[in-house]
């Protein structure tokens, strides 16, 4: 994995080189920056970004050793482009901080301005906030909530389309088999399906950012829905146990004047062969305000789990943040600092409640 990783950092140093080198003798307007690096040569678009989150963070462990500690959450590289007069979209990114590197890597065929057709690794569409690039989000982390009720990347293909109000996806996965998920082939024959889509109610209601760091004049509220189905097998100790699974998700959406407030929830079920349905469910609320118009912000949230059987971690798991953040240039470049509350409660004589502080101090640039 190093040398891949090592091989894809050397490639792209390359490739980005050997673009900008002929560049001199281009027109000025062939080669500039917007929130990246464009590259225009002839019928190919190609936009370089390097994304970067570097973290501190204390964390009070209740019952365990706390933590002081300095991370790289994020250094990815990422190009994505068009060519053959727009007709095809692609992207790859890679994450040098995470253990399975590659990240996006997929084609879209344009049928119409307003269809495509697309095949590769890419987000499963269920999940509002983990839609949102981490680069665009209101707070330092997704919402635990967030995390736990939707999927990672997978292959698969599907189709992506607008509307007049919005946007939908229909797409398949492989299936969430035991040693399937992101950078993996399919295990087995099952697979998983999802359905997106989402639209405008008042203005127009951009969903792919959180907050309100453009300070938007006109108010504007926008709402998304999605939902899934599958089926696939959990294996361990040699025992394969089939299961289907299905789950709903629903999301608000509202800014103006630099007031922000969004939240979402979710229903997940999941059946195992022979066994009983176990149904969970979760919410989280957000909201933020720019006492400094596109500069200073203050928010809060608000999130819950609430599972249907226990874990071994908890029944229900409540989640408080505060963050104030100074946009520099918007969402590409910000300072976040924040403290978050975790709670996590047992029912009666099935474990101890517990309880997490962290509090985080984050730098995020998208160049």
């Amino acid at each position: 994995m190093r040398n891949s990783k090592a091989t894809l950092l050397a490639t792209a140093t390359v490739l980005a080189l050997s673009m900008s080198a002929p560049s001199l003798s281009l027109a000025e307007d062939k080669v500039y920056y917007k929130d990246g690096t464009t590259f225009e040569l002839g019928d190919m678009k190609l936009k370089m970004n390097i994304r970067l989150q570097e973290r501190f963070e204390y964390t009070d462990n209740d019952g365990g050793e706390d933590t002081n500690s300095f991370s790289v959450r994020t250094a990815r590289l990422e190009f994505k482009g068009s060519t053959l007069d727009k007709k095809l979209d692609f992207a790859v990114s890679n994450d040098f901080t995470k253990a399975e590197g590659l990240r996006d890597a997929f084609l879209q065929w344009n049928l119409a301005e307003d269809l495509g057709v697309k095949m590769g690794q890419y987000k499963t569409p269920h999940g509002r906030q983990f839609m949102n690039s981490s680069t665009k989000l209101q707070f330092v982390d997704r919402s635990a909530v967030s995390n736990f009720f939707t999927f990672d990347r997978r292959q698969g293909a599907g189709f992506v389309g607008k509307h007049e109000m919005g946007g939908y996806q229909v797409a398949v996965f492989n299936g969430n088999s035991t040693g399937e998920g992101i950078n993996s082939a399919g295990v087995d024959s099952d697979l998983q399906g999802f359905i997106q889509a989402d639209a405008s109610l008042i203005g127009t209601y951009d969903r792919s950012f959180e907050g309100d760091p453009v300070d938007t004049q006109e108010a504007a509220l926008g709402i998304g829905v999605s939902a899934h189905y599958g089926q696939g097998a959990k294996t361990a100790e040699d025992l394969a146990t089939d299961f289907d699974q299905y789950g709903v998700a629903g999301d608000i959406g509202f800014r103006s004047n630099g007031f922000s407030a969004q939240g979402e929830v979710f229903y997940d079920s999941f059946e195992p062969e022979g066994g009983d349905e176990q149904g969970n469910f979760g919410f989280y609320a957000q909201a933020g305000y720019f006492f400094v118009p596109k500069e200073w912000e203050v928010a809060g949230r608000f999130g819950m789990i609430d599972l249907d059987e226990c874990s071994s971690s908890y029944c229900e798991q409540m989640e408080y943040t505060a963050q104030v953040a100074h946009y520099i240039n918007g969402h590409n470049l910000k300072v976040q600092a924040g403290v978050t509350w975790i709670s996590r409660e047992f029912d009666d004589g099935l474990g101890e409640d517990t309880d997490t502080l962290k509090a985080q101090l984050q730098v995020a640039a998208y160049l």
